[in-house]
This record gives C-alpha cells, sequence and structure tokens, in this order.
C-alpha cells in the first residue's frame, strides 16, 4: 500500500508471543499501525476480550480493515 509499510505480523508469530501473557475479558488489545486489521481481528477472534483497537495512520489499509470488521462482526 505504501513505501512507509515495514513488515506484517504473521499469525504464528502471534501466537507464539500470546504463550508469553495472560489475557483476560478485562484486557483491551490495542494495535498501533494496524494496517489492514488481521491481527486486531485474530485477538477478536481468539480471546474473550473487552475491546479491541486498531490505530492506522494510512488510508487505504485502514478501508480494509474497516470493511473486515463489518465482515467478522457478521460471525
Amino acid at each position: 500500500f505504501s513505501p512507509e509499510v515495514y513488515g506484517e505480523t504473521s499469525y504464528e508469530l502471534v501466537q507464539q508471543m500470546l504463550k508469553h501473557v495472560t489475557v483476560s475479558s478485562e484486557d483491551t488489545f490495542i494495535d498501533l499501525g494496524s494496517g489492514v486489521g488481521q491481527v486486531v481481528l485474530q485477538m477478536a477472534g481468539s480471546f474473550s476480550l473487552k475491546t479491541c483497537i486498531g490505530i492506522e495512520k494510512a488510508d487505504t489499509p485502514s478501508r480494509y480493515a474497516e470493511r473486515m470488521d463489518v465482515f467478522f462482526r457478521q460471525y
């Protein structure tokens, strides 16, 4: 989308990181530079969290993330 993109976080890497933290239903997950929101949706789908928030400054990935959120909420 942009030359500012410096990498993506894979599903597998997020799963490995989560083995080292305790997550509860009172927690809020915030992803700064969330791109299209795949990690935010992974967290929302994997855990019963209070809130999951993605913050993205680039317009194109942000629009994709908003569309994915609408689709995700159908399930």
